[in-house]
C-alpha cells in the first residue's frame, strides 16, 4: 500500500490574524476536524516535524526579512503590508510550515513515504526574497524547493501552483534559474496582478523554465466543474 504522508499541527491555528480577516484558521481547522471523523486517519501517515531554522529561511529570503518577521513574536496584531497580518505565533507557525515541506521532500527522497500532502499555514506563494506580502509570510514552496537542490542534490523541480491568484513571490524566486519549472493556472489580473501572458511569452523566448498559464474571464473559478 502506498504511504502518503499527512502534515499538520495545531501551531498552524496559532497564526491569527485579526477577526474577518480572508486567511482565517478555520480553513485549516474544518479539514482537520474531518481527518479526525470516522476512519479517515487511517489512509495516511501523519510525520512528526520540526521548524526550519533562519539558516534555511535564508535560502529564500533575506536576514533583514526574516528578522522583520521574527520581531513579531509575543506580540499582538501586526501589520507586515496593508493586507499582511501577524500574531504572537505566527513567526513559529510559518517557520513550522516551511519544516513540513521539508521534511515531507526527505522522507519522500528516502522512501519513507511515497507521497505528501501539507496542511500548514500561513500561506506562502506571495513572499518574495525581500518581503512578506499577499498574506504570506514565508514562502514554504520556494524555501523547501531550494533546500532541495542544495542539500538533496536535486537537480530538476517542478511547481505546480494552482490558484486563484499568481504566485509573484515563487515565480520570481526561480526566473533566472533552469533547474525549476514553476507552472501557474491564475486567473489574470486578480492580485497581485502579475502572471500575464505577455510576460509569460518573454518567458518563453528567453528560454527561461518559468511559464505562467493564465486564465481570462469572469466567473471561470466558479464554473461548473471548477
Amino acid at each position: 500500500m502506498r504511504k502518503t504522508g499527512v502534515y499538520r499541527d495545531n501551531l498552524f491555528l496559532e497564526h491569527q490574524p485579526d477577526i474577518g480577516h480572508p486567511e482565517s484558521p478555520e480553513r485549516l481547522r474544518v479539514i482537520y476536524n474531518t481527518l479526525d471523523k470516522g476512519r479517515i486517519a487511517e489512509h495516511f501517515v501523519f510525520p512528526s516535524f520540526d521548524p526550519v531554522s533562519d539558516d534555511v529561511l535564508h535560502l529564500n529570503h533575506s536576514p533583514i526579512m526574516v528578522d522583520r518577521v521574527a520581531s513579531t513574536q509575543g506580540r499582538g496584531v501586526e501589520y507586515l503590508d496593508p493586507d499582511t497580518q501577524t500574531s504572537a505565533r505566527s513567526y513559529e507557525a510559518a517557520c513550522l510550515a516551511a519544516g513540513a515541506l521539508v521534511d515531507g521532500i526527505t522522507r519522500i527522497e528516502s522512501g519513507e513515504l511515497d507521497n505528501a500532502f501539507c496542511l500548514v499555514r500561513p500561506p506562502g506563494h506571495h513572499a518574495e526574497w525581500g518581503e512578506s506580502g499577499g498574506f504570506c509570510l514565508f514562502n514554504n514552496v520556494a524555501i523547501a524547493a531550494r533546500w532541495a537542490m542544495q542539500e538533496l542534490g536535486m537537480q530538476r523541480v517542478l511547481i505546480l501552483d494552482w490558484d486563484l491568484h499568481h504566485g509573484n513571490g515563487t515565480q520570481n524566486s526561480f526566473y533566472d534559474t533552469d533547474k525549476v519549472l514553476y507552472l501557474s493556472s491564475h486567473q489574470y489580473p486578480y492580485y497581485p496582478g502579475t502572471g500575464a501572458s505577455r510576460r509569460s511569452a518573454r518567458v518563453m523566448e528567453r528560454a527561461l523554465i518559468s511559464i505562467s498559464l493564465w486564465l481570462a474571464g469572469k466567473g471561470i473559478w466558479s464554473s461548473p466543474g471548477l
